[in-house]
């Protein structure tokens, strides 16, 4: 990608290799005896598989803020865009990991606090019914643990990839964090068909444990890391020096704009699950069958990306997905409009199929630009530079439940009937298109030769 050629040189800053080293000296607290697991991979996989199992619990607070909460679908959107609002903010938290690693260079302190601070959440969900505002501070603190191990471990196949003849290694976090979704969504809206909501909170408090107890054993390794040197520890300053001197860069910036404009589309989401149960009448297992269906459909497309889509170019599969997604929602106003029912076709059935493909295509549109900024991060800001671009896609994504959220407010749309989401759905379909045009005019960024 030629925007990306030199976009990391500084002119005070040199880079310099430092060789292979060994292990990392822990905490003499953390050396307890045993086995010791020093697979990167294998690690990095348990982690994501029980971060991924922590959907069994998105059915059950879904359901509790609609039915015990009593909230509308446009604070249930805000509460959403709140609470992943730490998420927008990826690329600090990413500058600020990059730094503790240079000087600490603890990642398995980091792991055993944030698991800790899971279990007593996931506790208190079990164990009590929180109010509106603690609910809301709850979604804030999940979202923030899951932020920082979802930083920790794309750092850690960044810098196995950089070790690895330069191989993408992020396909093994977001495929085992799916399957684990997977599980997780399959079992959530059946331990609520039988009434047992607190159930969930109490097995991710489990699982979340077995992380605990995984990273207590795990052996830090680092070898042939390069880090970005003035002779001494670079400082805050000048580490961000350099990703303004890579945002900076017109390349980038038009690749910025065509992230923030697709991933904009307003989200009326909450609206249309409200639709599923109480105007289609879908049981829960219906609503986990539909996210089960989307998780197996995403784990597919990964493995059609990692193996056979890695060498696409990035802008025809970029401007690709987004006329796909257009589609599926235009289907799903079929469902709406009751034209599916009409022809005979089981409405369950094909909102599965639609929840699914949706899935599918709308995960993967960022795959390709993400595999560009991962082979061309600067030494010594691996986290952050992966982080730039995935923290602009969340920080847009919230963007979006927020815009979904002010357009129900305003235009009082916040009604369960057919035209009231028709009238939705076309407001979202205008937007796509729009973006979808604008894909295929804006000069988009080529993949470096």
């Amino acid at each position: 990608m030629k925007l990306l050629n030199g976009a990391f040189r500084h002119p005070e800053i040199s880079v310099q290799e430092l060789g292979t080293r060994n292990e990392i000296n822990n905490r003499t607290f953390l050396n307890i005896p045993g086995p010791r697991i020093r697979s990167t991979k294998f690690f990095v996989s348990v982690l994501s598989l029980i971060s991924g199992l922590t959907s069994l619990t998105s059915l059950p607070l879904f359901i509790y803020q609609k039915s015990h909460l009593k909230l509308s679908p446009s604070t249930i959107l805000t509460f959403a865009g709140i609470a992943s609002l730490p998420w927008s903010f990826k690329p600090l938290f990413g500058l600020l990991f990059d730094i503790y690693i240079e000087r600490k260079g603890s990642i398995r302190m980091i792991l055993l606090i944030n698991s800790f601070c899971k279990i007593g959440i996931f506790i208190s969900l079990f164990l009590f019914r929180p109010s509106t505002y603690v609910i809301l501070l709850i979604l804030c603190l999940e979202s923030l643990f899951d932020l920082i191990e979802n930083i920790v471990s794309e750092y850690m196949l960044v810098i196995l990839g950089k070790n690895d003849d330069q191989k993408n290694n992020l396909p093994i976090y977001y495929g085992f964090r799916a399957l684990g979704s997977l599980i997780g969504t399959f079992l959530g809206g059946r331990l609520l068909e039988y009434k047992i909501a607190g159930l969930p909170f109490l097995i991710c408090a489990i699982t979340t444990f077995i992380g605990f107890v995984v990273a207590l054993f795990f052996k830090e390794q680092r070898s042939g890391r390069q880090v970005v040197s003035t002779g001494t520890s670079i400082q805050f300053r000048e580490k961000f020096a350099v990703m303004v001197d890579f945002v900076k860069r017109p390349g980038t910036l038009k690749l910025i704009f065509l992230v923030l404009l697709v991933n904009m589309t307003p989200s009326f989401d909450s609206v249309f699950t409200f639709f599923m149960t109480d105007g289609l009448r879908f049981s829960m297992s219906d609503l986990s069958n539909f996210q089960t269906f989307g998780t197996i459909c995403y784990l597919i497309g990964l493995l059609l990306y990692y193996f056979y889509l890695t060498g696409v170019n990035p802008r025809n599969f970029f401007m690709g997905t987004n006329f796909l997604v257009l589609l599926v929602n235009i289907s799903f106003g079929l469902v709406v409009a009751g034209t599916i029912k009409s022809w005979g076709v089981d409405e369950r059935l094909f909102c599965m199929l639609n929840q699914g493909f949706s899935a599918l295509v709308s995960e993967l549109n960022f795959m390709p630009l993400l595999e560009v900024w991962t082979k061309n991060c600067p030494p010594g800001l691996e986290a952050t530079s992966v982080t730039v671009l995935t923290g602009l896609i969340n920080l847009s994504v919230s963007g979006s439940s927020w815009v979904g959220a002010m357009i129900l407010n305003l235009g009082r749309l916040e009604d369960i009937t057919r035209p009231t989401l028709l009238k939705l759905l076309l407001i979202q379909n205008a937007y796509l298109l729009l973006a979808s045009l604008v894909v295929i005019l804006v000069p988009f960024p080529k993949k470096e030769e």
